[in-house]
């Protein structure tokens, strides 16, 4: 990160985040058939300190993503999905955000920086509106779930993907614990 003066970040890797036993940067979402529209603020992605922050986002689909540039340097987004149309563009310094959006859902699409090869980040696109990310203690809620038994899918970029069938009442709160391991 030395050799480019607009970094002034700090180089560690984020893909496997632990904090006293809890993970965190896992995608959860719900599967099924939901009629909903999208929202319209954007999710918002910074390049600061020559890293994606957050380091994994989630989106419903059409829902606008934005990128921003905050560091001195220029940057080069390239989004790889493979449901989705792919894109490389480069984001000058302090220029307007870059937004993007996707058509169809997918999981863990890689997006990295091709001027600092050590940034990536991975985007999520969901079909239901009930997703999220896991915080730093590995916690996350959804909430305005209907009734039902539905399948939870819980994906990290590198432990890979899970599911847990879960049943919720009229306005149930649940605690879900869920193992990821090597």
């Amino acid at each position: 990160m030395s050799a480019d003066p607009g970094c002034r970040g700090v180089n560690s890797s984020e893909s496997l985040v632990v904090n006293d036993g809890k993970l965190q940067n896992v995608f959860v979402h719900v599967k099924g058939s939901f009629a909903f529209s999208p929202p319209s603020s954007p999710v918002v992605v910074e390049q600061r300190g020559c890293r994606y922050v957050p380091h994994i986002v989630a989106a419903a689909i059409s829902q606008p993503i934005e990128f921003r540039n905050t560091d001195q340097t220029v940057h080069n987004i390239h989004g790889m999905p493979k449901a989705n149309d792919a894109w490389n563009v480069s984001q000058m310094v302090q220029a307007r955000p870059m937004t993007r959006s996707f058509s169809r859902a997918e999981t863990m699409i890689r997006v990295k920086c091709n001027q600092h090869p050590w940034m990536n980040m991975y985007v999520n696109v969901s079909d239901s509106p009930f997703f999220a990310v896991t915080d730093a203690q590995g916690h996350f809620a959804l909430s305005g779930i209907p009734p039902g038994t539905y399948d939870l899918v819980f994906v990290h970029e590198t432990l890979g993907q899970q599911l847990r069938s879960v049943t919720f009442g009229a306005q149930e709160h649940k605690t879900i614990d869920l193992s990821f391991t090597r």
